[in-house]
């Protein structure tokens, strides 16, 4: 990505897209969804998260929709997001996370892409 003042190439991921480095310019603040999974398979599970376009495609929702809720419409959208994916089998392609990413977080992999299986896990 480039700075939208300076155009200077920047990896806005490092700074949480807030202020350039190079120019010292702000961002404009935008919603990002992301969701934190524990993926389990039979050798065991692994907590991950998904940030950006992958979360919304695995909950459902866009990162807009869910920034307009209101403090009493959350618990609501956290009831759907598991409800959508809850017990689905899905390949999953991981990456190791960032530092940033691991320490805010604690999820040590991200979801790069993950596409629905042929049906649900049975519990």
């Amino acid at each position: 990505m480039a700075c939208p003042h300076c155009y200077e190439l920047y990896e806005f991921s490092s700074t949480l897209g807030i202020i350039c480095l190079s120019c010292g310019q702000g961002m404009p603040e935008f919603p990002r969804a992301w969701v934190r999974l524990t993926v389990f398979d039979n050798t065991g599970y692994v907590n991950v998260i998904a940030l950006g376009p992958e979360a919304e495609h695995l909950i459902g929702l866009c990162a807009a929709d869910m920034y307009r809720v209101s403090d009493h419409q959350t618990f609501e959208i956290s009831k759907r997001v598991s409800r959508q994916i809850d017990g689905k089998e899905l390949l999953c392609y991981l990456k190791y996370s960032s530092k940033m990413i691991r320490t805010a977080t604690h999820s040590n992999y991200t979801i790069v892409a993950c596409y629905p299986t042929s049906g649900n896990v049975s519990s």
